[in-house]
């Protein structure tokens, strides 16, 4: 599923030290955590007491600061663990989401939050994400926005180079295992082959949000 690498051994911490402005800096503390925020509001509007939410390769839920109930699928059982101890799930399920081992119409809104830049076969994994969703139910995405107008690619493109072979650290080098790039227009088209598109804005020209329904 993830083409980090040695995504499964990294530590629990991981994902909270990239919002740590001590660790990582002030502009990458921010980066990540506005993204949480917007992903917060997102699910906000859509989440009603009782909904299953599901949060699909969700690392230890760092968006959910408002502690909504969500099971977290991820390959990774130390991030799982911290999440859960964090208040942040409230179940895990240690999976690849090529094969979710959940029932058909099992939640009522699915996250994919800076997942499908990662993916291998990004129609595969929407048609399972899109299973497991009910009728009506929302999936909530976000991707890098990796071109013309956005400055994230060449942000990104200069700070993994820089990681990676100045500072030599393999996981940059190998430029955080992304593989798939993404405009507006792409991620729109790739959503709309499996769902109807419902909603769609750039998150400060870095980040692209695109909610879809399963009709």
């Amino acid at each position: 599923m993830n083409a980090i690498p040695n995504y499964v051994k990294i530590k629990g911490t991981f994902y909270d030290e990239l919002t740590d402005p001590k660790k990582v800096g002030r502009f990458r503390s921010w980066l990540h955590n506005v993204r949480y925020q917007e992903l917060r509001n997102s699910v906000k509007r859509y989440y009603k007491k009782g909904d299953v939410v599901l949060d699909l390769a969700c690392g230890s839920g760092n968006w959910n600061r408002d502690k909504i109930p969500v099971v977290g699928v991820d390959i990774n059982e130390n991030l799982l663990n911290f999440g859960l101890k964090n208040g942040r799930l409230s179940k895990k399920i240690v999976a690849d989401i090529y094969r979710i081992p959940l029932k058909s119409n099992f939640a009522d809104i699915v996250i994919m939050s800076e997942i499908l830049e990662h993916v291998s076969e990004i129609d595969k994994v929407l048609a399972e994400s899109k299973r497991v969703l009910k009728i009506g139910g929302k999936l909530i995405t976000s991707v890098p926005y990796d071109s013309f107008p956005s400055p994230h690619l060449a942000l990104f493109t200069i700070h993994c180079l820089v990681k990676g072979y100045i500072f030599g650290d393999p996981y940059y080098k190998k430029f955080c295992g992304h593989i798939n790039r993404f405009s507006m227009r792409k991620i729109r088209s790739l959503l709309a082959n499996h769902f109807k598109i419902i909603e769609q804005f750039p998150e400060h020209m870095l980040h692209i949000f695109t909610i879809a329904e399963k009709v």
